[in-house]
């Protein structure tokens, strides 16, 4: 671990970091449902001034979520979809009521938004714990200093780094674990995430990939991966995990 930066520092912009990333990923789905709605509602006949009116706010709660995230924002964010979705489906229903053809395609993108805004107001914690105590810029940028030292340490692949792939896209990640915590890096994007031993759990799944890699869920505090991982860097992990020193195989 960067000995410049503390780990206390490196967990805080880690949260933070991916809090607001969060948010800005939301944000977009807002403003594409804001302008869905606008285009529905402008070209209903006659035009639906309700559901183009949500639309707007609903593009501009998105848009300000993705320029200033924050908790404040995710809350306006959230009930905006909420109105949106929930006059989709109630307007879906009463059109049938009144003997109009069914929309289930309205029905389903109202019932779809409902969800997603009640999940998000449920992750509202989540963000305000990682905004409550904002890394200064200075911070930041030490912090992006300290993280590419441990890049540059990662890419020349000593004996406390680890390799996997996540996701659907078989994103390629790597770990340099140290004492009692553990950097995550991303290889192709700034992403990164911080952990302990307490807070890193790795679970195998039921199958393994060819080659003997195996796929398993790894839990980074709150956040969670689907990762292939093979086995030489399984075992280091499984090494750092029991607190026993990590060793790679002599070269033949």
């Amino acid at each position: 671990m960067d000995r410049s930066v503390p780990t206390s520092k490196l967990l805080r912009a880690a949260e933070f970091l991916a809090a607001r990333r969060k948010l800005r990923v939301s944000g977009m789905w807002s403003v594409l449902f804001g302008v869905v709605s606008v285009m529905v509602g402008c070209l209903w006949i006659p035009v639906d001034w309700v559901l183009t009116a949500l639309g707007v706010v609903l593009m501009a709660t998105g848009g300000w979520n993705i320029l200033v995230p924050r908790p404040t924002s995710i809350v306006l964010d959230a009930v905006a979809v909420l109105l949106v979705g929930a006059y989709n489906l109630i307007g879906a229903v009463l059109a049938v009521m009144d003997g109009l053809p069914p929309s289930p395609g309205r029905a389903f993108l109202g019932a779809f938004q409902v969800v997603w805004s009640v999940q998000r107001l449920g992750n509202l914690r989540e963000f305000a714990g990682a905004f409550l105590e904002r890394p200064t810029d200075a911070e930041i940028k030490e912090i992006d200093e300290a993280v590419g030292s441990i890049r540059r340490a990662v890419a020349k692949g000593s004996s406390d780094v680890i390799e996997f792939s996540a996701g659907t896209t078989r994103r390629a990640w790597k770990a340099r674990l140290h004492g009692e915590h553990a950097v995550f890096v991303a290889v192709a994007t700034s992403e990164f995430l911080v952990g302990t031993r307490g807070t890193i759990v790795l679970t195998p799944r039921s199958n393994e990939s060819g080659g003997g890699a195996l796929q398993a869920d790894l839990a980074i505090g709150g956040t969670r991966l689907r990762i292939t991982i093979v086995p030489d860097s399984l075992r280091l992990y499984e090494q750092w995990k029991a607190g026993t020193p990590a060793s790679r195989p002599a070269a033949a």
